[in-house]
């Protein structure tokens, strides 16, 4: 069993308004950039947050060709 507490961190949030199409900016304390991204989504449904795209190979590749 591993017991392990992540250390927080302060990690800065993009979003974009859904209506007024501004951008928005959240400073959060979370484990992890996914962390306070997820929280943020939740918190704020007005808000789309723009995320990392690590997890889309197929964009970079895509954008590298």
């Amino acid at each position: 069993m591993n017991n392990q507490i992540n250390p927080l961190q302060s990690f800065q949030v993009v979003a974009v308004h859904r209506v007024t199409g501004r951008p928005q900016f959240a400073k959060v304390t979370a484990p992890s950039q996914v962390d306070a991204d997820d929280f943020v989504a939740d918190m704020q449904p007005d808000w789309i947050v723009i995320r990392d795209n690590f997890d889309l190979p197929m964009v970079d590749a895509i954008f590298q060709a």
